[in-house]
This record gives structure tokens, sequence and C-alpha cells, in this order.
């Protein structure tokens, strides 16, 4: 009994000792977003800059998604596909933590190509409808209207190359054109050029002579690759205008066919023209600002009754522009609008204009004269500072000193102009340059010659 209490007060102390405390680990912070090298998850992404495509285009045509992991090489990879795809003049980034730390908020910083085109197919084997939506598909920047860069309309012609496929022997191109002054478009076609027009002929025309209209088309169709839209547009704006100018305003061109000419590689083009009645002008009238109507129609000097003489109403929109232009209007604009009465044939016009800021007189500037010359020609310039500016009077002024001899030894005058748009006016320079005139001097040698007994004077 002694012996088990004596081992009992050995043993205690041992298991008295409290067990061994592991040390907790160093504690190991997360690596956060913010070192190029390192990638993390995209948290965000936005676009400055942008008005012609929406967000989700640009983002779109990026191939950048949300959460996955990003960092500099991912935005750089980005940038150039925006690049290429030919509808930015100009892309930048940047990237960094987002707001909550848990990953990169990126920014593109885009600059749009602003000139944008029509476009339209031609001679592809499927519908319109089928194409455009081809592309739509395929192109997240594909609009109505298209940039024409040589990126972006060759990129959508090897997308309608893809969507062909092989049943379609030929190549797609694309390429920025101009079928009416002043308007282009992006045409995609086979590569394979079209049949060139080598000669055009007129069928059904009696009141203008066929020389007349084949030389009006020929000089603007020939050498051209034919295409039957390209041929009408010509037809409106080379043979239409001819026709209105003798009151023929419902000509019709019809049917268009094409035959092959002989030891030529091109197609005579024929039209069938049905040059329809004559219209005479009924009601004419004025809705031109600023100026009286009595006064616009006597300058126009047109009569009803009289055939519609287009010709006649272009020369009236001059005289009215002129008129507009004495007045300070000298970004005016005038048409005429007209209005067919197919039963009686006839027609009424009205003209009507938009006038723009009216401009005043500004400074009067004159060099090349001396200090008693100078007062003398700006005290005969009857056009004062402030007063509405009269474009046609400065020439008017500089043939006037001339006619009226005031100097007598002047060779040349001319005059400039600078517009000040912030303040409406216009500053005018008269340029005056003094010296014998050569062919004075030429008649003088040859009449001393002929007092010396030389050659004639003719």
């Amino acid at each position: 009994m002694r012996l088990l209490a004596a081992l009992i007060l050995i043993v205690a102390p041992g298991f008295a000792q409290r067990a061994p405390v592991r040390k907790p680990a160093p504690k190991v912070e997360a690596p956060k977003p913010g070192d190029p090298s390192l990638k993390f998850p995209l948290v965000s992404l936005k676009v400055n800059g942008n008005s012609l495509y929406s967000e989700k285009q640009i983002l779109t045509a990026a191939g950048m998604k949300m959460g996955v992991l990003v960092a500099k090489p991912e935005f750089e990879e980005a940038q150039k596909r925006l690049t290429a795809s030919g509808a930015f003049e100009s892309v930048g980034f940047s990237y960094g933590p987002s707001p909550d730390g848990k990953g990169y908020a990126g920014v593109f910083d885009v600059v749009e190509v602003q000139q944008l085109y029509p476009f339209r197919f031609e001679g592809l084997p499927d519908s319109e409808r089928r194409l455009k939506a081809a592309l739509k598909s395929r192109e997240p920047l594909f609009e109505d209207k298209i940039p024409g860069t040589r990126q972006l309309i060759d990129r959508f012609a090897a997308d309608l190359q893809e969507y062909l496929g092989q049943s379609f022997k030929d190549t797609v191109t694309a390429q920025v054109v101009a079928d009416k002054p002043g308007e282009l478009a992006v045409v995609f076609r086979p590569k394979t050029s079209p049949t060139a027009i080598a000669e055009v002929e007129f069928i059904g025309n009696q009141v203008l002579p066929a020389s007349t209209l084949h030389n009006a088309l020929s000089a603007v169709a020939t050498g051209l690759p034919y295409r039957e839209e390209a041929v009408r547009n010509l037809l409106d704006t080379a043979i239409r205008p001819l026709y209105d100018g003798r009151g023929r305003l419902k000509v019709l061109f019809g049917a268009i066919d094409t035959v092959p000419v002989k030891n030529v590689d091109g197609v005579r083009v024929r039209v069938n023209v049905e040059e329809g009645p004559v219209f005479k002008f009924a009601e004419i009238s004025s809705e031109v600002p600023v100026i009286p109507p009595k006064r616009v129609l006597k300058t126009a000097n047109l009569k009803s009754g009289d055939v519609a003489n287009f010709d006649a109403v272009s020369g009236a929109i001059d005289a009215i522009q002129k008129e507009l232009h004495k007045e300070g209007y000298i970004r005016s604009r005038t048409s005429v609008r007209r209005r067919l009465h197919e039963k009686e044939n006839t027609v009424d016009i009205a003209f009507t204009s938009e006038l723009g800021t009216q401009f005043h007189m500004g400074k009067l500037i004159i060099a090349g004269l001396d200090v008693v010359s100078e007062p003398a020609i700006r005290k005969l310039w009857s056009l004062k500072e402030g007063d509405p500016f009269n474009g046609d009077y400065p020439q008017y002024f500089l043939n006037r000193v001339k006619e009226d001899g005031y100097f007598d030894n002047l060779l040349d005058t001319r005059w400039d102009q600078s517009i000040q748009e912030k303040t409406a006016t216009v500053d005018i320079t008269l340029h005056f340059k003094g010296g014998e005139d050569p062919e004075k001097e030429k008649r003088k040698k040859r009449e001393r010659e002929q007092q010396e007994g030389g050659p004639p004077i003719y």
C-alpha cells in the first residue's frame, strides 16, 4: 500500500505537465492586383470615346470576357484586334485593381473612323438579306454604314467568301466606288470584272437627236464596267436634264439590254426611251425669304403657259443666288420644288432658299498705293463696315477704277477676302500694282520702227 502511494507521488508530476503547443504558421497575404506580371480575373471593362458603336459591340470585337484571368499581354492582344478591325483610328487601354480588390478593371479609349459609307452586293449568288445576315453573325462591328478602310472591307469580303463556300468559284472583292457625283459606296462583287461599255445606243427618241444623246452618255459611260444600276444613274444625271430643258418632264428610260461588239472586248448598251408629253409652266411662286416675291419672279423671268424649260429654271436659280449674295447671304442655297399635273401636262414650281448666316462688311485693306492715293480710293469705296456684304461689289469697284482711269500707270488689280466666322464679317483686301503696260511699250516700239521705215504696224 505504501509502495503504490509512493509510485503515485513519483508519476503524478509527469501527468501534470502541459502538452507541447504548436507554433502558428506565419500569415501569408494573398497577392493583390497591380503587378503587371500577375494574372487576375477581369472584373469590369469599359469603353471611352465611342459613338458609332455600342460598348457591347466593341468589347465583343476586343475578344475579352469577364472572369477570365488577364494581365498586360491579354490587353495588348485585345488592342491589336480592335486596331486591326479597321473601325478605329486609334485604340489605347489602361487597367488596374478593381474597387473591391478582386481583380482587374480595364478601360479602352478609342477614336472611331468617322467616314462611313453605304454598301451593296453585286453579282453574288445569294439575296441581299441573307448576305447581310451572314455578315451580322460574323462581325460585331457590322452596321448599315461601314468604314471604307482596307482592313475592314477586306475582312468583310473574306467573311462573304467563307459564307458562299466552295460552290462559289470566284473571289469576293470589296471597293469604294463612285456611282453618282459626290456619292460613294462600298461594293462587294466577284473579282471577275464585268464586261466594259464600248458603245451606247438609244431607241425610240425623236425630240432629241441620237447624236446628242450618244455624245452625252458616251462621255461618262464608255470604258466603265457594265452594270444596269450604274447606267440608270448616268441616264438620270447626263440625259434627263436634256429632256427637262425641253419640257419632257416624264421621260422614261425603259428596257436596257446589251449586245457584243465585234472585234472589241466590250458591249453596246441599248437604251429604250419614252420621251413623254411636253409640260408647260402653271403656277410660278416664290418662298425665298428676304427678297419680295415680285422681285424674285421678275428676276426669274419665267411665265405661266411657257414650255417648262428647266434650263431656264436653273438660270433663274443662279440669278436668285446673286440677289441673295448681295444681301450678305454668301452661303445660301436655292432650289425649286415642282408639282406635276399629269392630266393637264402642266407643272407648278416654287423657288425656295436656305439662307444661312448673313455676313457683313468687315475691314477694308488697301495694298500697293501711296499715302496720297489710298485715302482717295478708300473714299470712293461705298460698302461701309457693318453693311450686308455684297460679294459682287469688290470686282465691280476695281473694274470702275480701271474704266474711269483713276491711275495713269495702273498695271494690275485684284482682290481677296478673309471670312471671319465668329463675327460673321468679311475683310476685303484690294491690291494695286503700278507700272508700264508691256503691250503699250510694244506698240511704241512698232510705231518707232514704222516712222523709221521699218515693218508696217498690224
